[in-house]
């Protein structure tokens, strides 16, 4: 096999699981009883944060008139804290806040270096809790948005392929 069909068969797989993982999600929350809500999205957000191959997934809650973001539900992989879901990020992530929740635009860095220099008081966030990489996506319900997707690595950076941004959306939708 030479090296475009295996490529050609990689994204195929790729996406192959990606449906897979689509439609367990869509099966699990349908069948889903209100009080399992949360157990099930966790277990959603844990087979994201694999499938994208992240450190952690979060679902974040807040919004402009709120004033606040915090982690509403997450997934951590090996080695990688929690955000404790009662921190306030909107002090430690001004730039990210007002990007994602006022402006409804997400957040693809490969890298700390791509920040913009508005988000120069960020920056020190991004290196303690580490983020080495980001890809955050506003969900807007009725035209707001009040959840934020996100995935971050940790351990090293890494790209966000236009694919990975589809998909991701996608499935927060």
């Amino acid at each position: 096999m030479s090296g475009q069909d295996q490529t050609s068969q990689d994204q195929l797989q790729h996406r192959l699981e990606f449906e897979e993982l689509i439609t367990d999600t869509s099966a699990a929350l349908v069948s889903c009883r209100p009080n399992d809500l949360d157990a099930v999205i966790e277990d959603i957000l844990d087979r994201v944060r694999i499938f994208f191959g992240a450190d952690r997934c979060a679902l974040l809650t807040g919004g402009v008139d709120a004033g606040t973001s915090r982690v509403h539900l997450a997934s951590f992989g090996p080695g990688v804290d929690p955000v404790p879901p009662e921190v306030d990020l909107v002090p430690s992530f001004p730039w990210s806040f007002d990007r994602l929740f006022r402006q409804g635009k997400s957040i693809r860095i490969s890298n700390i270096d791509e920040l913009p220099p508005e988000a120069a008081p960020e920056l020190e966030s991004w290196k303690q809790l580490p983020i080495r990489s980001a890809l955050s996506l506003p969900l807007r319900i009725d035209g707001v948005v009040n959840h934020v997707i996100l995935l971050n690595t940790v351990h090293r950076e890494r790209d966000w392929p236009d694919a990975f941004v589809k998909r991701l959306r996608a499935l927060g939708e």
